[in-house]
């Protein structure tokens, strides 16, 4: 769910300004990222989609885990490379979630680790590395799109609308998509495409 939230009181607000008078700060934009441990996915909303049960809150920010650093987040807190293999993970900064749960990973522990320890850990990897299977990582996926397309709908057609607006002010000849090939400029030039 996307709220407005004013950062000094601390409070939900509606607008792009804090209603209390002695404050009146710009509001700060938040998402709260809720998990429905019956499917197994983060939920942008507190009701997931699919299935009509509540999501317990989980966090503000979240990426998958795709099969790669899953071999590698495994290797570390496990030292089993398929440790989470069918587990839905995500992460969030250095946090990182499985089925839901937080499980605790230091980075600091990581980065200390001795370069016999980083080869010993390099060789493990590229073994399991040659047996990835993006199978159920594909079915988190697609199953998380689903409960969450209305959030991917409604943000999609507010960028597109964004993008439009621009044409009563600029011609076509005056536009332009810096366009380096990362996902960034990707989408970026998905939406503008869209747009016109």
């Amino acid at each position: 769910m996307i709220e407005r939230i004013c950062p000094k009181c601390n409070v939900h607000m509606n607008g792009d300004y804090c209603v209390n008078q002695k404050c009146n700060s710009r509001t700060i934009v938040a998402s709260s990222i809720y998990w429905c441990a019956s499917c197994n996915i983060p939920l942008f909303e507190q009701t997931c989609a699919l299935c009509g049960n509540l999501g317990d809150y989980l966090t503000t920010d979240l990426r998958p885990v795709f099969p790669e650093e899953n071999i590698l987040f495994s290797l570390l807190t496990e030292d089993n490379p398929f440790a989470y293999k069918e587990m839905s993970v995500w992460a969030s900064n250095s946090t990182y979630f499985v089925n839901g749960k937080k499980r605790p990973f230091s980075v600091t522990e990581a980065n200390n680790m001795t370069i016999e320890e980083v080869k010993i850990l390099k060789a493990k990897y590229d073994k399991a590395y040659e047996s990835i299977d993006y199978t159920f990582f594909d079915e988190i996926i697609t199953k998380f799109i689903s409960a969450n397309k209305e959030r991917f709908n409604s943000i999609t057609e507010e960028a597109v609308n964004y993008v439009q607006s621009y044409s009563a002010k600029y011609s076509f000849e005056d536009m332009m998509v810096s366009f380096s090939g990362g996902k960034d400029s990707t989408v970026t030039s998905h939406i503008v495409n869209r747009s016109f």
